[in-house]
């Protein structure tokens, strides 16, 4: 195959051989919810890790305003 400077998923798929078409067919296919569910969804795991994290994420921000050496360290979660 010779290297060029874009990458073509598809063309590099159908190159493979019969055993790709499976797979380039399942990757052009929609997901399976809609965007509403995806977002909902995507809500509801954000939640579910601050709660799951709430208690260093408190200690965390304690830290930042106890003292000004660790004031930027909110920005890294």
């Amino acid at each position: 195959m010779p290297l060029t400077d874009e990458l073509n998923l598809a063309q590099l798929l159908h190159d493979k051989g019969r055993e790709s078409t499976g797979l380039l067919h399942a990757l052009s296919r929609p997901l399976p919810f809609n965007l509403m569910a995806r977002n909902g969804l995507s809500l509801l795991l954000f939640f579910a890790t601050v709660a799951w994290f709430w208690q260093p994420l408190v200690e965390l921000f304690s830290l930042t305003q106890q003292q000004e050496h660790y004031s930027h360290m909110v920005l890294v979660p």
